[in-house]
């Protein structure tokens, strides 16, 4: 993001209802050129304007942040993150590391599970690639021969998995789960190449959660 806008944003998450001259006054920039800048953060769903009428004078516009915008503002989850999974990991054996990503997974996926009771693979496929899409991958797939070469360009865990490997296996648990499938990591982003692939295999499972 624009580093004007970022401080905009910083601005108006911490004085909620400020207006232009008060940006304009805080940034030491010209009311024109915060408007252009509030007019971009609005287009994108960062803050929501509000008007005012006061005693005199003609309305005004006062300004506050979304809870789109306030997820554009610099945050650490990634290290939280990290932390929580260094302690459980100090009281937690791997084989229960693997079973609380595999309870997360079936969390994640119990919904579109019932939604899916009686689906045709494709519909199974299509829901998939919305699933992981909303948990923040850019996702696309290849049908070969009735298996699927699912592939992730992106990886919302990257920083994390450097010093946590098994988190890989929430989305491989994720796809196990709509798919009922075996599955197979074949490329990973963290190890240098330019996707994840996973190998969604034809045999059905028993158990979504089976390996």
């Amino acid at each position: 993001m624009d580093g004007s806008r970022l401080e905009i944003l910083r601005i108006i998450n911490e004085h909620p209802n400020t207006t232009v001259n008060d940006i304009a006054e805080s940034l030491g920039l010209a009311p024109i050129s915060v408007r252009y800048h509030l007019n971009l953060l609005e287009r994108d769903g960062l803050i929501a304007i509000k008007k005012v009428r006061g005693t005199v004078g003609r309305p005004f516009n006062t300004y506050s942040i979304t809870t789109i915008g306030r997820e554009q503002l610099p945050h650490s989850y990634d290290v939280l993150a990290e932390r929580l999974l260094s302690e459980v990991k100090q009281f937690a054996t791997p084989d229960q590391v693997e079973k609380i990503f595999q309870g997360m997974a079936e969390t994640i996926t119990a919904d579109s599970q019932r939604q899916l009771a009686g689906a045709s693979v494709q519909q199974k496929i299509d829901k998939l690639v919305l699933l992981l899409g909303a948990e923040g991958f850019l996702v696309r797939y290849e049908d070969v021969n009735g298996e699927y070469l699912l592939k992730e360009y992106n990886c919302p865990y990257q920083r994390v998995r450097q010093i946590h490997p098994e988190i890989c296996q929430l989305d491989k648990q994720i796809i196990t789960s709509i798919m009922r499938r075996p599955v197979e990591l074949n490329t990973c982003i963290a190890d240098g190449d330019e996707c994840c692939t996973y190998h969604v295999k034809s045999m059905a499972l028993v158990n979504p959660i089976e390996k």
